[in-house]
């Protein structure tokens, strides 16, 4: 879910319960779910991936004739050597571009 629609959705609630309009409330709500990795699929710009910490990675590039490819794969970021699992990789021609925080693992059965 995007920031967008997870506000949308809180603003919905809001209303439906009686508070009135939120005044950015819902926005600034979706964001903290956002930054704290709860909102699935939200992938974030590279720029703002945590420094040594596994994240879910990708990037997406260009095959020609029309066609594109996109490869996810788990990283950790140091900051003065960059990603490191990207490093020397033939596979991945570019550096990745977008983030989001890993999966939570499945409960136990």
């Amino acid at each position: 879910m995007s920031i967008e629609r997870a506000a949308e959705v809180i603003e919905s609630l809001m209303l439906e319960y009686g508070f009135g309009p939120d005044g950015g409330a819902a926005a600034k709500i979706a964001n903290a779910l956002s930054d704290a990795g709860l909102l699935a699929g939200g992938w974030k710009d590279i720029k703002d991936a945590p420094e040594r910490q596994d994240v879910l990675v990708l990037m997406t590039h260009s095959l020609g004739d029309g066609e594109w490819e996109t490869i996810q794969w788990v990283d950790f970021l140091l900051p003065d050597v960059g990603w490191v699992h990207y490093r020397g990789r033939v596979d991945i021609p570019f550096p990745p571009t977008a983030w989001q925080p890993l999966p939570l693992p499945p409960a136990e059965g």
